[in-house]
């Protein structure tokens, strides 16, 4: 951001600056998220530029961000869930999935409702938002 720096470090005591795409000064790393996997680490952060938003992923231990996607938020709400896990914590409505994903779900106006989920190596815009149940 010109400002603050994601980092990385093999062992805690060297700090690296990792290669990332550039954003503006005010822009803000509004949430790190890890799948903690042993296997196959995958970092995710969500940068917050004002009302739009970029997800950015790594998957070499935060070395490499490459940008997935941006969103807009809108009212004081702005995002309302962003986690690693399961969809249980999902408001009923916003869909299902079995295991862990990435989760983001934001508000974009009126009663206007989006999720993301994803494996953390792509990300897609969501085509649909949540159902009114009655």
């Amino acid at each position: 951001s010109g400002t603050y720096y994601l980092r990385y470090s093999y062992d805690g005591k060297h700090w690296h600056t990792p290669t990332m795409p550039e954003y503006s000064e005010n822009a803000t790393v509004y949430k790190i998220l890890k799948n903690n996997s042993s296997t196959t680490p995958i970092e995710v952060a969500l940068i917050k530029d004002d009302t739009l938003y970029y997800i950015l992923n790594s998957l070499d231990g935060g070395v490499t961000w490459t940008e997935q996607l941006s969103f807009t938020c809108s009212g004081s709400e702005g995002i309302t869930h962003c986690y690693y896990g399961g969809s249980g914590s999902l408001p009923k409505g916003c869909g299902s999935f079995t295991g862990s994903r990435f989760v983001i779900r934001y508000h974009r106006g009126g009663s206007t409702y989006y999720t993301i989920t994803s494996n953390g190596e792509t990300f897609t815009h969501p085509s649909w938002s949540d159902m009114i149940l009655r």
